[in-house]
């Protein structure tokens, strides 16, 4: 994570970040956004995240409304 940036949380882009970590990193975001609470728009979320549009309609957010 980037606790000194106040435009991204993450130090590598989701590229990177997904590659070297997998699942867990995935997990992660979901669990994120699991926790939003409306706090930010699903853009907001994307772009301080590095998360691809697409990427999160189908595994972030695809999966909370599963749950």
């Amino acid at each position: 994570m980037d606790f000194e940036s106040d435009t991204s949380n993450w130090k590598y882009d989701f590229k990177v970040m997904s590659k070297r970590y997998g699942r867990d990193f995935i997990d992660t975001m979901k669990a994120m956004w699991s926790a939003n609470y409306d706090v930010q728009t699903e853009d907001e979320f994307c772009e301080m995240n590095g998360v691809p549009k697409g990427f999160f309609e189908k595994v972030i957010k695809g999966s909370a409304k599963s749950r």
